[in-house]
């Protein structure tokens, strides 16, 4: 699941469920880019933005939040400020995702329909061999 959201400051930001943690090197087969281009340069920051900078909800609550929130849902809404209609989308996936990232930096490319393609290809495809 890769779904925009605004959040109560109006940024814009994705929240981004991934079934499995896919390796970097698989990421940048997906985006299909040739090694040192400005195109791989762009996959690469893009990797690490979500993957290694951004926070993964569903690691933060189980290890931080648990104890203070009654279930994963409440700890979206209080402490992330979701709206409802949101935090329903996001809890349903909990338990089928290995992690659940809020990416807030993304690119303008990002917000358009093939820039979203790109980025469920690049991270929901299990066709390409790890």
């Amino acid at each position: 699941m890769i779904m925009p959201i605004v959040d109560s400051h109006n940024w814009s930001s994705y929240i981004i469920s991934v079934p499995d943690l896919v390796p970097e090197s698989v990421f940048m087969e997906r985006a299909y880019v040739r090694p040192n281009s400005y195109g791989w340069r762009l996959a690469a920051n893009l990797y690490r933005d979500i993957f290694i900078k951004s926070l993964d909800l569903k690691r933060d609550f189980d290890r931080y939040y648990k104890a203070e929130y009654s279930n994963f849902a409440d700890y979206l809404r209080k402490r992330h400020l979701l709206r409802r209609e949101e935090v329903v989308d996001i809890a349903t996936v909990y338990d089928k995702s290995a992690a659940i990232f809020r990416y807030s930096h993304p690119f303008s490319f990002l917000e358009s329909n093939p820039g979203e393609e790109l980025l469920k290809r690049m991270l929901l495809d299990n066709e390409v061999s790890q």
